[in-house]
């Protein structure tokens, strides 16, 4: 029996969104409403702090062709690369930065190498759909695949989190800062060869806390179980054990110390460059149930990063607690006034100094809360940021 073609795939890349309603003047305890600090911020209440939006672009094609999208004409950040057969269509999703009118997307014609932008909708829903008609016949064999990178190839995004919740810190977003890579393997059609495989790097950095913590990733929907057996993690190129920390059909949760490292007394913080990585793989050719497992690790509302400090939990808004916290299983981790814990940036970005607030390192940050889009993230302001 062979493993039937999947024909939607998610990928996500990065995306800002904002949604400004009824303000709401943000009151922190000893902050100065001058415009420098995040007391001065205006956040609606709907504002979902979400930086990631789905697009759909279907694929079709009149010869089986490879096709890549990448997020610039240049083609340097590679999202996403696969195989489309002949005469089907098949489904990815897309991520981009809020703004992004267009992403590219390349393969080989019969007048060789071929760029071609593809229109986004700019709309929740959007859609578009592509009809490639030129290109070069790559028949089917034993390497199949599709392969999703977030934020690209080779590229990090960045998790910014504040350590005192569910109380209301100094927000210079540097208590604990963590790069992420995610790479995705999926294997589709009808061939020998039926490994799917996860690949999820991430560095704890640095952090400017001094609270002892540590850093952790559910992988929502997949059973721990299922994880135990299929799933090895390593910590700086060496295995380690106990990392998994759940068990039976909960999902699989994988938490390490953000322990390590030296303090830089210049920065005030450790910088700890510690690199974890997840790999789970599996060779699926006759069970459909595990594939689903790996199609699901496409769609990064199944990957839910957190930070634990002394056994509470302190994740993005917009996602649970794992089951090791079950007394937060209604935490929404976002406060009345709508404010936040953590912050999941597409791009590697430099933290803000110890102590100085976030908006004194990233002043376009409140354009982009306050207004309907901004990318505020490539106008730092270098003398406050910790390097």
């Amino acid at each position: 029996m062979s493993k039937l073609i999947n024909k939607s795939f998610i990928i996500m890349a990065a995306l800002f969104a904002a949604m400004a309603c009824t303000d709401v003047n943000i009151d922190i305890e000893g902050g100065q409403d001058d415009g420098s600090d995040f007391s001065s911020l205006h956040i609606g209440y709907t504002f979902s702090w979400k930086m990631t939006v789905a697009y759909n672009i279907n694929i079709s094609s009149t010869k089986g062709t490879e096709f890549s999208f990448f997020t610039e004409e240049a083609c340097e950040n590679l999202l996403i690369s696969g195989n489309v057969p002949a005469g089907e269509t098949v489904t990815v999703t897309v991520n981009v930065p809020e703004g992004t009118e267009c992403i590219y997307l390349k393969y080989v014609s019969e007048d060789g190498p071929t760029v071609k932008p593809i229109q986004l909708t700019q709309t929740k829903a959007g859609e578009a759909s592509v009809l490639i008609t030129d290109a070069v016949e790559t028949g089917y064999d034993d390497d199949w695949r599709l392969q999703s990178f977030v934020p690209g190839k080779d590229k990090n995004g960045t998790l910014l989190f504040e350590d005192l919740y569910p109380g209301i810190g100094d927000y210079d977003f540097n208590d604990l800062v963590v790069y992420y890579n995610i790479a995705n393997t999926k294997s589709y059609g009808f061939t020998s060869n039926m490994t799917d495989e996860s690949v999820i790097t991430f560095t704890i950095k640095s952090k400017g806390g001094s609270i002892q913590s540590d850093f952790g990733v559910e992988l929502t929907g997949i059973p721990a179980s299922f994880a135990a057996q299929y799933a090895t993690v390593t910590v700086d190129g060496e295995p380690v054990e106990g990392a998994l920390k759940t068990s039976g059909d909960a999902s699989a949760v994988f938490m390490v110390s953000t322990d390590g490292g030296k303090y830089d007394t210049e920065k005030k913080m450790s910088i700890v460059d510690k690199t974890v990585k997840i790999t789970m793989s599996k060779d699926n050719l006759d069970d459909l149930v595990s594939a689903t497992y790996f199609s699901s690790l496409f769609d990064m509302d199944n990957i839910n990063w957190f930070m634990n400090v002394n056994g509470t939990e302190i994740h993005l808004k917009g996602f649970k607690a794992t089951a090791l916290a079950p007394s937060q299983a209604s935490d929404t981790f976002a406060s009345k006034d709508n404010l936040v814990w953590g912050l999941n940036v597409p791009v590697e970005l430099i933290p803000a100094k110890e102590k100085v607030d976030f908006l004194l390192a990233y002043p376009d940050f409140r354009k982009w809360v306050e207004s309907d889009s901004y990318v505020w993230y490539n106008t730092p302001v270098t003398s406050n940021l910790a390097w």
